[in-house]
């Protein structure tokens, strides 16, 4: 899933076909309430597109099953385990790369 066409034509280069299957919105009057604001500024514009293209690209890691958990092991010297632990649901892999190196 993508918001824009970007190397996509009407067909890919590995033949898969493509087309539109839906839409994302964000209505003027809920912009306005979730940033406590009267007017709508440029750089408002730019921040709810950005958080629109952020959604569609979670969504599409989930779809494609692009979801990563840490698993944390420990064992004693003769290789018998003595803990552990994980923690799941992180989407995408730039993300799990991020959140191990960050020890999470």
């Amino acid at each position: 899933m993508r918001t824009t066409s970007g190397q996509f034509r009407m067909q890919d280069s590995a033949g898969w076909d493509w087309g539109t299957v839906g839409a994302i919105v964000a209505l003027e009057e809920d912009v306005k309430k979730d940033f406590d604001i009267q007017e709508i500024t440029d750089e408002i514009k730019e921040k709810t597109i950005e958080g629109l293209q952020s959604e569609v690209e979670e969504y599409n890691h989930y779809l494609t099953g692009e979801v990563y958990g840490i698993v944390e092991e420990m064992y004693d010297e003769s290789f018998e385990q003595m803990d552990y632990d994980s923690c799941w649901g992180y989407l995408g892999h730039e993300h799990a790369k991020k959140m191990l190196k960050a020890g999470l």
